[in-house]
């Protein structure tokens, strides 16, 4: 039988108040449920949040969502999230709510990011007579472009919430560039060049730039806290 099985069996069945030893017992016993809290709330806590914001800070625009959902919920189902210390729970849903509002404001942005891409491009294209190197090029871009920006991982949507907007700082718009035949490279410059910075003038005059950043720092503050109080019930 685990520790968890007893505990939950003692705590369940009332042992704590055997007659001659209560006030000790009980301070085992919460010593006991404070080290299994530790073990399956505060640890596995302490983690994800850590790994969350280094996911936020450097990728701004994804972060494993869907994955940070389901462990929050594990949290919260678990026996133990009910004994946690007050303080702990307290700025848990803080870093709850500061987490949600900020994943509401990426999935926006990011909406925003892929019509202003889409945008470009296609003005971009309008200045081509329609060909079949012309309307393959225009694909192959799109496809780069969006994945250069948006796909799991891609620092494209880091860059341009830096400010940081130079052709040469987007490996794939470097690549597109200087990719291709001779006969396809007007078409690719003229595709390519100052593509970023096209794309960041048009979101930073967007309201929910400014509330991007504002909100990540209110995850890093929130995070912060968490972690405080977290490490403390750890270090105990």
């Amino acid at each position: 039988m685990s520790l968890i099985d007893v505990l939950v069996g003692a705590v369940a069945g009332g042992c704590i108040g055997v007659a001659g030893g209560v006030v000790a017992v009980k301070y085992e016993w919460s010593k006991q449920i404070d080290l299994v809290c530790m073990k399956e709330v505060y640890e596995p806590l302490h983690s994800k949040i850590i790994d969350y914001l280094y996911f936020v800070k450097k990728f701004v625009l994804y972060a494993p969502l869907m994955d940070v959902e389901t462990f929050v919920s594990k949290i919260e189902d678990s026996y133990w999230y009910s004994r946690v210390n007050k303080k702990v729970a307290e700025k848990f849903r803080e870093w709850q709510s500061r987490v949600s509002e900020y994943n509401v404001i990426v999935k926006d942005m990011r909406v925003k990011i892929e019509k202003a891409i889409d945008h470009e491009i296609e003005t971009r294209a309008t200045a081509f007579e329609s060909s079949t190197d012309k309307n393959h090029l225009v694909s192959e871009f799109k496809r780069i472009t969006t994945d250069g920006f948006l796909s799991s991982g891609a620092t494209g949507s880091y860059l341009l919430t830096q400010g940081k907007a130079n052709d040469e700082e987007y490996y794939f718009i470097s690549n597109f560039k200087n990719g291709g035949t001779p006969s396809e490279r007007e078409i690719r410059a003229k595709l390519a060049n100052g593509f970023p910075m096209a794309i960041y003038e048009k979101i930073r005059k967007d309201p929910l730039f400014t509330e991007l950043h504002n909100k990540i720092k209110e995850v890093e503050d929130t995070t912060s806290q968490l972690r405080g109080v977290l490490e403390k019930r750890i270090m105990k």
